[in-house]
């Protein structure tokens, strides 16, 4: 049985980008397209995952992380960092691989979250 993707993004980033709610597999894929298309060539999109603990139970597991995504845009209002952290439930799914099947996205204080970077850019 394949498990439906699901994001959960930071509080406060759908009233800003209502394009969050109800985000699916197709919106990630879409979001990325736009994240690398709109990188600045020869530029890095660097992803530092801080303080990782995972928990496994039996086929599924739990990721939970601190991290800042920077990268540099063309669009220099979009260039930045965006902190919080995350938490990724994963599963083995018929070909026993590890996928994401829920990823909530955690603000930190006043700080830009991935939350915002997809909105911005979906």
């Amino acid at each position: 049985m394949r498990k439906k993707f699901r994001f959960i993004p930071s509080s406060g980033s759908t009233s800003n980008y209502p394009a969050l709610n109800g985000w699916s597999y197709d919106s990630e894929k879409q979001y990325f397209k736009n994240l690398i298309s709109i990188a600045k060539a020869g530029q890095s999109i660097n992803l530092s995952m801080l303080s990782v603990t995972n928990t496994q139970i039996g086929d599924s597991a739990i990721y939970q992380f601190d991290y800042t995504l920077s990268f540099l845009a063309n669009d220099q209002t979009i260039s930045g960092d965006y902190t919080g952290s995350a938490q990724f439930k994963i599963y083995l799914d018929s070909r026993n691989q590890w996928v994401i099947v829920e990823w909530t996205d955690l603000r930190k204080e006043n700080l830009q979250s991935w939350s915002e970077l997809k909105g911005r850019l979906y």
